[in-house]
């Protein structure tokens, strides 16, 4: 009998592993109407203060929408200033593997948005300007969109890189820390089986709400920074 519950247990955590990543394979780059030249006038805003922005308008859309807010997460912030850095450098936008990443991490559920402004002048933007203009931005995409408002994130992390030719890189980090897989473990070591079966069916269905989010639901319509209602098209 214990080897075969042993077994039956062994199946049931390879089933939480397999959902345990939101996987957001989505990347927006958009491109300044301005040709790209050197930044002139005004000194660049701050990385640290455009970084708050747009933590301050990611959370203004998710309250205008009725969702908790995100916290800053140290080691998401880390993780994005790596990521963002990274990608000024190379010059292009790309996820990699960052779901795997972030699972190592113990981020059991994650998403990732990215983009990239080019052409700015920094006479036009001030720090506040810069981080609603990444949020307007992300606005325009279901899946940077959906990110911004999934319910099941709790924590977020964010990279910003300005550079001299009046660029401005991000990187937003989404994630719900924990180990879904040892809890499970955990329950079935120390529980009654069948307690432990309605347990684990009510992570597994918590689970797959969080993957599936922005995957197989109808586009809905959402409040933005003007105050209205707006309705989104694919």
């Amino acid at each position: 009998m214990k080897t075969r519950i042993g077994l039956l247990v062994g199946l049931l955590l390879a089933l939480v592993v397999g959902l345990l990543v939101i996987d957001i394979d989505t990347q927006a780059q958009s491109k300044n109407t301005i040709p790209q030249q050197a930044a002139v006038g005004r000194t660049m805003p701050s990385e640290k203060a455009v970084q708050r922005a747009v933590l301050r308008y990611t959370n203004k859309f998710r309250q205008l929408n009725g969702y908790k807010l995100l916290k800053q997460n140290t080691q998401l912030n880390q993780f994005a200033k790596h990521k963002v850095q990274q990608q000024a450098q190379q010059g292009y936008l790309s996820h990699g593997n960052v779901s795997a990443e972030l699972v190592q991490r113990n981020f059991y559920l994650n998403g990732e948005n990215l983009a990239c402004i080019r052409g700015l002048d920094w006479r036009d933007y001030t720090a506040d300007q810069l981080g609603k203009k990444l949020v307007e931005l992300y606005l325009k995409d279901v899946g940077h969109r959906e990110n911004m408002t999934n319910p099941h994130f709790k924590l977020i992390g964010i990279g910003v890189q300005l550079t001299a030719s009046g660029q401005v890189w991000n990187v937003q980090n989404f994630g719900t820390k924990g180990n879904p897989q040892k809890q499970v473990d955990k329950w079935f070591d120390t529980l009654p089986y069948k307690k432990a079966m309605k347990k684990y069916r009510k992570l597994q269905k918590k689970l797959r709400e969080g993957r599936n989010w922005n995957k197989k639901r109808p586009i809905p319509s959402r409040i933005e920074f003007d105050g209205k209602r707006h309705t989104y098209q694919r």
